[in-house]
């Protein structure tokens, strides 16, 4: 640790340059990874640095697992950055949008946005995610999914 702070100002750019450009080359590949799913007249919206904290029927306490969500003519679909888990919600088995900083049952110590939806078995379902811009997002789903 001492060597790392003792490192003169030049390397310290170098490695603060470093880790700017692999942030940078991360989002690019989840960007080429939302345009190989969806042409870009089907995106709406999207973000990356998106955690998702489950599908509350499947887990007991929330997960976190960061990636890249973009708004779909027809849904919602997320991807995670790392595990390559992906997931859809259907815009039309979407019942309410909102906010909260409770999930399954566990506090989040954060606001995230949630989505209820009818999953596969057609009971009522809900996923999480903290989202940069959420009252963006929010406005958007209701306008674009919700009708409203």
């Amino acid at each position: 640790m001492e060597s790392f702070v003792n490192l003169s100002p030049v390397a310290l750019g170098v490695v603060i340059f470093g880790i700017v450009l692999l942030m940078a080359f991360i989002r690019y590949i989840e960007s080429q990874r939302l345009s190989k799913k969806y042409p870009d007249d089907e995106i709406i919206l999207a973000s990356f640095g998106v955690t998702w904290f489950g599908q509350e029927s499947k887990i007991d306490k929330p997960i976190r697992k960061t990636g890249a969500i973009a708004l779909v003519k027809n849904g919602i679909y997320y991807r995670s950055r790392f595990s390559g888990l992906e997931t859809f919600i259907p815009g039309n088995s979407i019942k309410t949008i909102g906010t909260t900083d409770f999930f399954c049952d566990k506090p989040l110590n954060d606001t995230v946005v949630q989505i209820a939806f009818k999953n596969d078995e057609g009971e009522l379902d809900r996923m999480a995610f903290r989202i940069p811009s959420p009252a963006k997002w929010i406005l958007l789903l209701q306008k674009t999914l919700l009708n409203k």
